[in-house]
């Protein structure tokens, strides 16, 4: 009987101190994507904004909390739907400000675009991007009305 006893007492600890580390392990993963989530409300494109009527070239401005990847200004035509690198990387300031350009070809008939930021450890060439990398962070898109 008191063998039963203590194997009993054995097998309730172990499954406690289970319930315990896997308990906290997803706990960990939820806290890492909160975080990550309140990060990218704080990786904002300020000026211009949504809906604003925009030259062939635009200065964009914003925030980021990312300050040691590179950052560039991402523009697609809504016809279209291809992504260009428009500028980068952005010169990131210590409190996370950053500026750049963002350039709306004349020759092209689209007169919307979706403009946003992306983040990333890579380094993009400008031009059409053919490849996302795989560690990018995005700000929100904004929608630019290109004047006629």
């Amino acid at each position: 009987m008191k063998i039963l006893e203590i194997a009993s007492m054995v097998i309730t600890i172990i499954g406690f101190v289970a319930t315990i580390i896997f308990g906290i392990l997803p706990l960990h993963e939820r806290m890492d994507r909160m975080e990550e989530a309140v990060l990218l409300k704080h990786f904002t494109i300020i000026y211009p904004v949504n809906n604003t009527i925009v030259e062939s070239s635009q200065v964009i401005n914003g925030r980021t909390p990312f300050l040691k990847l590179n950052h560039y200004i991402l523009s697609a035509p809504m016809e279209t739907n291809d992504v260009y690198v428009q500028d980068g990387p952005l010169k990131v300031s210590a409190g996370g400000n950053w500026v750049g350009v963002a350039r709306f070809d004349d020759a092209g008939v689209s007169k919307k675009f979706l403009v946003q930021v992306v983040a990333t450890k890579a380094a993009l060439p400008l031009g059409l991007l053919t490849k996302l990398p795989g560690d990018a962070l995005y700000s929100e898109a904004i929608t630019l009305v290109k004047r006629e």
